[in-house]
């Protein structure tokens, strides 16, 4: 995939275009520093919060004004997709640093070896339900998603840490960084493109007409489905149309794997992770849309 094709992705879903506008806000940090994972990590996560379809009455026209604004930062995009130091954005599944979090107050007591323990039942799907459609089903996965450790923090307990989107938890967040026993078979998602390409593997309608993966048939040829940080960037409520076919995923808010089979192995105790205010939040700017949901 091409620097430029990378780019026009990530100005293809509200998520991608919310990321290239707050950094455009914080060109004053440096693409260097912008670049860096924890500063990237929260980005992100307030891009996230920022297009999620349930943040609230007027979320349509916010996608809108999002997608429309970032029309004139092309060139940014661009700037950023071609820098050396985003390149970890696409970077394939990383088995030594995954990392299992319990949102203590969400899923009970912690328990004694998280990793991957339950067997995954395709059959249940979580369906959120935002205005007017039906959600992507996404597996229930419960145990079985995992996020890549990137210095001291990951994807997903950055959004915990600002409650983006429906990420909510009580801190401190224990955590186990995953050993893994086997060989893994491993979809990866860096682009709509390879979305696309799962649920035209493994179709499932949705009821809006929209291609999913069927997740018990995809089961059978991999073992997980890796979602880089550009990718959740780039396919967020980004619609795909290829083979007299659409699709468009939602609700994967951060860099994760879901595990869809029963995986050998153990889980690493690390120490929790603590909701501690981000030594950029003082710095990093939101761009001024000039916005309020409702009015």
């Amino acid at each position: 995939m091409t620097n430029e094709e990378k780019a026009q992705a990530l100005l293809s879903s509200p998520a991608g275009c919310s990321f290239v506008l707050d950094a455009s806000e914080n060109l004053h940090l440096g693409i260097d520093r912008i670049a860096e994972p924890d500063a990237s990590f929260w980005l992100a996560s307030s891009a996230m919060d920022w297009c999620d379809v349930h943040a609230g009455a007027g979320w349509r026209e916010r996608r809108s004004m999002t997608l429309d604004s970032a029309r004139d930062f092309a060139d940014l995009a661009l700037e950023i997709m071609s820098s050396p130091q985003f390149a970890w954005w696409y970077e394939p599944l990383d088995l030594g640093n995954q990392v299992w979090t319990s949102p203590q107050m969400i899923r009970g007591s912690l328990p004694a070896d998280p990793a991957l323990t339950e067997p995954f039942r395709p059959e249940r799907w979580r369906r959120p339900s935002p205005p007017d459609q039906d959600a992507d089903p996404v597996p229930d996965t419960s145990v079985q998603g995992t996020s890549t450790l990137r210095g001291s923090a990951t994807s997903e307990v950055a959004a915990y840490a600002i409650y983006a989107a429906d990420h909510i938890c009580a801190f401190p967040l224990a955590a186990w960084r995953v050993q893994f026993e086997q060989e893994v078979r491993v979809f990866e998602i860096n682009h709509p493109a390879d979305w696309h390409e799962l649920c035209l593997e493994f179709p499932h309608c949705a009821p809006d007409g929209r291609l999913v993966p069927d997740w018990r048939a995809a089961s059978e040829q991999w073992d997980g489905v890796h979602l880089t940080l550009g990718g959740a960037l780039s396919c967020e409520q980004a619609r795909y149309e290829a083979d007299g076919q659409w699709s468009m995923m939602q609700f994967w808010h951060t860099e994760e794997t879901r595990w869809l089979n029963r995986i050998a192995a153990t889980g690493e105790r690390v120490p929790d992770f603590q909701r501690q205010p981000h030594d950029l939040s003082g710095r990093l700017r939101r761009f001024p849309y000039g916005f309020k949901p409702g009015k």
